[in-house]
């Protein structure tokens, strides 16, 4: 392309303001091209990729809840006639299929797991994000088993928990996050760890994530210090 331009203005004669320009475009076409070819390189380099590594790369999110990415899990679901709603919920009902995943920069991080082995509810990976706090935030996505979600509340109020929040992040569905960083995002309702509303409700056998879920939005605030 730059030849071609150097080309055109020899050959102008009678009008030097155009050859002026496209003496200057030659020389533009070079940085522009490599500026072009290095942000195909960086930015979209997943595009670039193969197939199946790009179809890796559209199964990852970025999670607010432990601010790195993470991949979508599509939870199975099966449909509740008992219910009016005729609402989908997790077969984790039947097969708790809950991930729980722990902030490696909680504290009593040791404490927290061994109790929670002695409900045999055991942590099934490890995030890093950094905070300083004795206390720490708990949050949790649609798909979760209510009774592992009701019992992981309960040990981790006892040890540190300040509050708890629900994730519409699709990253979060199936997930609990101990130690999550998702009180940071100004839009999320924040339900204190101390809630009496939340106690009584830790307490009702009848549970179920749409009942939690309810207490959140109307007794949570948005509250972005732990």
């Amino acid at each position: 392309m730059s030849t071609s331009f150097l080309t055109a203005a020899a050959n102008i004669s009678n009008t030097n303001w155009l050859a002026v320009l496209l003496v200057i475009a030659s020389i533009l076409c070079v940085p522009i091209f490599l500026f072009g070819l290095f942000k195909l390189q960086t930015k979209y380099r997943a595009e670039m990729q193969d197939d199946e590594y790009y179809s890796a790369h559209l199964k990852m999110k970025f999670s607010y809840d432990t601010e790195q990415k993470e991949e979508i899990i599509e939870p199975i679901t099966e449909t509740n006639n008992s219910n009016n709603d005729d609402l989908a919920i997790n077969s984790a009902t039947a097969s708790d299929q809950t991930i729980i995943t722990i902030n490696s920069s909680i504290k009593n991080l040791k404490e927290i797991s061994e109790k929670l082995a002695k409900e045999s509810i055991y942590i099934s990976d490890k995030f890093d994000s950094k905070f300083d706090d004795d206390h720490y935030h708990l949050s949790f996505g649609d798909g979760v088993n209510i009774e592992t979600l009701r019992k992981v509340i309960s040990v981790c109020k006892e040890n540190g928990l300040s509050s708890l929040s629900f994730s519409k992040n699709t990253a979060a569905i199936s997930k609990i996050y101990i130690g999550s960083m998702g009180y940071k995002r100004a839009d999320r309702l924040i339900l204190r760890a101390d809630n009496t509303t939340l106690n009584d409700l830790l307490a009702n056998k009848s549970l179920n994530l749409k009942m939690l879920k309810s207490v959140i939005v109307t007794h949570g605030e948005k509250n972005r210090t732990l």
